[in-house]
């Protein structure tokens, strides 16, 4: 079996780098979205690159988590992991859907989506700036106004296919819900794949 991972809002692959699967793992591609596209219609595009000849697994992380929960529309994985991320519209913080009601990401430039790198440190709540400045440092700014727009409109209420769900405690960006069905990692914020590896790792095995 594969296990297809999804990165987060643009970064790429180095997101997983910390973690350590069970099974081999491919990474998916980034591909351009086209004009206004909703995450529906991406999300099935990016099933091209997944092989569903055998048994395979989708990990999502953040944003790549809600696309691998639109991918389970298209195509069937065995099992479906989520890492700090959501998986429906509930899940969604009300400032997201609040920002996404006012359009606001229509008039913001580009420039905007930059955030600061210490107030990006807080926000993802990692206690290595260094690390997170490495995987962000090229992210295409105009995909992450565009998958940014996404998560503020997005309104699916389908769960994933088997689902795991595994969320931080101390997730500023997308914090579990009180009721959630989630594996809670203790003090761990958005940032968590590389700053609590290892016990992600130990629930991935």
């Amino acid at each position: 079996m594969k296990i297809y991972a999804i990165s987060g809002l643009g970064a790429d692959e180095r997101a997983f780098q910390f973690l350590e699967f069970p099974y081999e793992v491919v990474h998916v591609k980034w591909i351009t979205p086209e004009g206004d596209e909703s995450m529906s219609s991406y999300a099935k595009r990016l099933c091209a690159q997944v092989d569903t000849s055998e048994p395979f697994a989708l990990v999502g992380l953040s944003f790549g988590g809600m696309l691998a929960t639109e991918m389970c529309k298209f195509i069937k994985p065995v099992h479906t992991i989520l890492l700090s991320s959501a998986e429906t519209k509930k899940e969604i913080p009300w400032w997201f859907k609040m920002i996404g009601k006012m359009k606001l990401t229509n008039v913001v430039p580009n420039g905007f989506v930059e955030i600061p790198r210490p107030l990006a440190s807080w926000f993802f709540g990692t206690k290595d700036p260094e690390m997170l400045d490495y995987i962000l440092e090229d992210v295409d700014l105009d995909f992450v106004k565009w998958a940014v727009k996404q998560i503020m409109t997005w309104d699916n209420k389908t769960p994933a296919t088997n689902v795991t769900k595994i969320y931080g405690t101390a997730d500023r960006v997308l914090p579990p819900k009180k009721k959630s069905k989630a594996i809670l990692i203790k003090d761990a914020g958005h940032f968590m794949v590389a700053d609590k590896a290892a016990e992600i790792s130990s629930i991935l095995q």
